[in-house]
């Protein structure tokens, strides 16, 4: 072997470990809602909640660092579509499943319909809310079938930045009902004592599947798939059970979290 030869070779060790060393160093940015406790909030990147922990745990068992940037929601959608961040806490729409690439549920959300006291009404299909004013929040999808609902204007929408406005409104009857997670509703209600004043129905709307996903662009799919296995994993030992459980016991102990635990 020449000089030459051993040079290059040397050379081209050198860079090799050079962008082995830069890889295991790059972080992933995850954007995710700065306002819908418990399941995640914060300030800038001071993030928390249920799916800023689950998914830094399963980023954690591969050995990559996630870097969480908090936004208001829109403007997290707006990252991920332009392909500048992947997003956590989101539900699967058709629309989305273009854009983005989806790991499997880390989570359910129960969506049911909240109705000030006294003024219930006969609920069991979407139909129901037909001639409505209904109470959701600023720049969400609610999956597809109450966002086709919403399109064909089955039922007039008010918007809101978040839950708490938004039962300010239904108490003060400027909207019929809210479209809300079980678990939400239910901090909203006990922090603002409402228990007196509003009223869930029965049925409840639907149940959404919580994913983390990566825009198409950053062709990551090979790392999606490694995320699954671990979240499986996790799940068959019992350990993803026990760090919903355990977020539960320390941030809302006031509830009792049965029938959200995956």
């Amino acid at each position: 072997m020449t000089n030459k030869i051993r040079r290059v070779m040397v050379f081209l060790i050198a860079l090799l470990l050079m962008n082995t060393s830069a890889a295991q160093n790059e972080k992933m940015l995850v954007a995710v809602s700065e306002d819908y406790f418990p399941y995640m909030y914060g300030v800038a990147n001071n993030a928390n909640g249920l799916y800023v922990q689950q998914i830094e745990a399963l980023f954690s068992r591969l050995g990559i660092e996630v870097e969480f940037q908090t936004l208001p929601w829109k403007r997290v959608l707006q990252k991920g579509d332009n392909g500048e961040a992947a997003v956590g806490g989101i539900y699967k729409n058709t629309r989305r499943l273009k854009i983005y690439d989806y790991s499997q549920p880390i989570f359910e959300e129960k969506l049911a319909i909240y109705v000030r006291k006294g003024s219930e009404f006969p609920f069991k299909s979407l139909a129901d809310l037909k001639g409505k004013k209904v109470g959701l929040i600023y720049g969400w999808s609610y999956g597809d079938a109450i966002d086709l609902a919403r399109h064909e204007k089955l039922f007039s929408v008010e918007e809101s930045n978040n839950y708490s406005v938004s039962f300010k409104k239904l108490i003060r009857g400027r909207i019929d009902c809210i479209i809300v997670d079980q678990l939400v509703a239910s901090l909203v209600i006990a922090d603002k004592q409402l228990g007196d004043k509003v009223e869930k129905l029965a049925v409840p709307v639907s149940i959404n599947k919580i994913h983390l996903v990566f825009p198409k662009s950053y062709h990551q799919k090979k790392l999606m798939d490694r995320l699954n296995q671990v979240l499986a994993s996790m799940q068959k030992e019992g350990s993803y059970k026990q760090l919903i459980e355990g977020f539960f016991r320390q941030n809302t102990p006031v509830l009792t979290p049965s029938g959200y635990s995956n």
